[in-house]
């Protein structure tokens, strides 16, 4: 017979809106080892949702690697703060994804600037 020993994967979903897309999972084997991943990692470009952009809903140094689908902000452009915050891993992602990258997250970077003058807040 087979063994009753089984893995499992827990998902956890940032935000229900479209907009601020991360979702992390965790895979526990049966050997007890784990998997931490997330898939993007997107800012809120909803001016109810932007005090979101500034809290992540884990650890960035629990999560072992992400996964990128495509190269727009509300998918990539938390990117950096995590890096601000611990993490120092993996990011995967497509090579046509990985060209688009850079100038989103150089276009992301100066609407956040920008928006953070505006509202008199300080730039994580």
């Amino acid at each position: 017979m087979g063994s009753k020993e089984r893995f499992f994967t827990n998902i956890t979903a940032a935000h229900e809106e479209v907009t601020g897309s991360c979702i992390s999972f965790e895979t526990k084997f049966p050997n007890k080892e784990k998997n931490r991943f997330a898939n993007d990692c997107g800012i809120y470009q909803e001016s109810e949702y932007s005090n979101c952009n500034d809290i992540l809903p884990y650890n960035p140094e629990d999560i072992d690697s992400f996964f990128i689908t495509h190269g727009h902000a509300d998918h990539i452009a938390r990117l950096p703060f995590e890096v601000k915050q611990g993490y120092n891993k993996p990011i995967y992602a497509t090579d046509i994804t990985c060209q688009f990258m850079e100038p989103a997250l150089m276009d992301s970077a100066k609407v956040l600037r920008d928006t953070s003058k505006s509202n008199g807040k300080k730039l994580l």
